[in-house]
């Protein structure tokens, strides 16, 4: 359901399959040992699922915001346009990076606001 890789600093995780009611539970146990650990940079490739259900995304958002609160942050990739088009309904889209590849989100995740010339 889940792999890992540790690379430069961030751990990448693809989701290798879709993540229908059923398999929820099993995501969100998963996906919360991967990112149980102080300031983790983290890159999720959702390019093999084509479906998320609402409890997949619920256990992101809240991964994504355990992250944050630790010093640490998600960038999602590889998503399709059906799950490009639900993260954007759900806002989700306004709130996790979204990357179109493996070098864009290792950009999103390294960048400061010093390196970007912008200040919050």
């Amino acid at each position: 359901m889940l792999s890992s890789e540790q690379l430069d600093g961030i751990l990448f995780i693809r989701c290798e399959t879709d993540i229908v009611y059923e398999k929820a539970e099993d995501f969100k146990f998963r996906l919360d040992r991967l990112l149980n650990g102080e300031g983790l940079k983290v890159v999720l490739d959702l390019e093999a699922a084509r479906y998320l259900c609402s409890s997949a995304i619920g256990a992101i958002a809240s991964g994504c915001s355990r992250l944050r609160q630790s010093g640490g942050d998600l960038v999602l990739m590889g998503l399709t346009t059906e799950l490009s088009r639900l993260l954007v309904v759900t806002r989700l889209a306004d709130v996790i990076q979204i990357a179109g590849d493996r070098d864009q989100a290792q950009e999103l995740l390294h960048i400061t606001p010093e390196d970007s010339g912008t200040h919050p």
